[in-house]
Order: C-alpha cells, then sequence, then structure tokens
C-alpha cells in the first residue's frame, strides 16, 4: 500500500535523488536507500550507482537480492 500511495503521488527515483541532493545542502547525515532490485535493473545499474555516488548515498540495501547474486 505504501509504493502505491508513493507512485500515485508522484514518487520516482529521479525525484529521491534530487530529494537527496538538497538535502546533503544542510547535512552529512549518513543516508541509505533501501529499493527492489528489479528497480535498480529498470532504472539501470550503472545509472543508478553513479547517481547514488553523486548525491552522496552512502549504501544501498536491496533485500530481495540473494547473496549468491551479489556480483
Amino acid at each position: 500500500e505504501a509504493s502505491l500511495r508513493a507512485l500515485q503521488g508522484g514518487t520516482t527515483l529521479v525525484g529521491i535523488f534530487e530529494m537527496v541532493k538538497n538535502l546533503r545542502q544542510k547535512t552529512q547525515i549518513p543516508l541509505l536507500l533501501m529499493m527492489y532490485i528489479n528497480t535498480i535493473f529498470r532504472f539501470g545499474k550503472e545509472r543508478f550507482f553513479s547517481l547514488c555516488q553523486e548525491h552522496g548515498i552512502d549504501g544501498v540495501i536491496v533485500p530481495d537480492l540473494p547473496y549468491e547474486e551479489q556480483d
């Protein structure tokens, strides 16, 4: 239900990166993103992690990625 509300409210991954960019101007508190692996693959793995680095994301939690496929 939370995912559906977020999508209906216009939340996008690009919008989240913009929010983080603005937040980084005010704080250096470590920030983690928690994502499903299909979101990362659909967005583009290289693009996603490049933007994470560019915007100061400190880590990513991917709870549905099997440990054996971590590479």
